[in-house]
């Protein structure tokens, strides 16, 4: 489940996610994003943005195919800064 959720933070969701399932050990399963691409008209689902709701589509499938869902929470995580960089760039 830990690698699960490695796999859906980001760019696969707009934040990182966290495993908090419990269960331990490997698992095997597939999911189907295609039912939930399109619209009843055939027409694709689009975000804010006006791309494909490839996130929606995601977690959609999650919650109907695994009965996993995701829900906002506030945890720490690492993150790197980089305060400071001395070489000049130069072109390729």
């Amino acid at each position: 489940m830990a690698l699960l959720a490695r796999y859906l933070s980001p760019p696969i969701t707009s934040r990182p996610v966290q495993d908090k399932t419990g269960p331990s050990g490997s698992f095997d399963f597939e999911i189907d994003i295609a039912p939930y691409i399109l619209d009843a008209d055939g027409n694709p689902i689009v975000d804010h943005r006006g791309a494909i709701d490839s996130e929606g589509a995601n977690m959609q499938a999650l919650r109907d195919q695994l009965g996993l869902a995701l829900k906002a929470d506030r945890a720490l995580f690492p993150v790197r800064v980089v305060g400071h960089i001395e070489k000049t760039p130069t072109g390729n």
